[in-house]
């Protein structure tokens, strides 16, 4: 399991543009030896969660890996993306978890 953590107090870090081409670049390399997924959540301490995955979303639009794609997830306050390959065992796998996040909405 891998984190990162921003533990700065106050003040909001500046923007790095190169930021999206980094975040891509670990991705692409990743998915280049492996068939595993990668879950994440975005963080809900402060209240900019969606302005988290807003940004994600955004990168993974910006910087495109081929033969990747994101499904995002929402449930309550928790939201979350599998970034996966484009493959047909892939989108089942997502298809199942995003079956489970609505019986989740309803109360099952």
């Amino acid at each position: 399991m891998f984190n990162l953590t921003n533990i700065s107090i106050g003040a909001l870090p500046p923007l790095d543009s190169r930021v999206g081409v980094t975040v891509t670049w670990i991705l692409s390399e990743f998915f280049k030896g492996n068939d595993d997924v990668v879950i994440y959540v975005a963080d809900t301490k402060d209240g900019r969660h969606e302005k988290r995955r807003q940004r994600f979303d955004r990168w993974l639009r910006d910087y495109p890996i081929a033969g990747v794609v994101i499904d995002n997830y929402t449930y309550q306050n928790l939201l979350a993306g599998i970034i996966r390959k484009e493959t047909e065992l892939h989108k089942l796998i997502s298809d199942e978890l995003r079956m489970r996040f609505d019986k989740m909405k309803e109360g099952y």
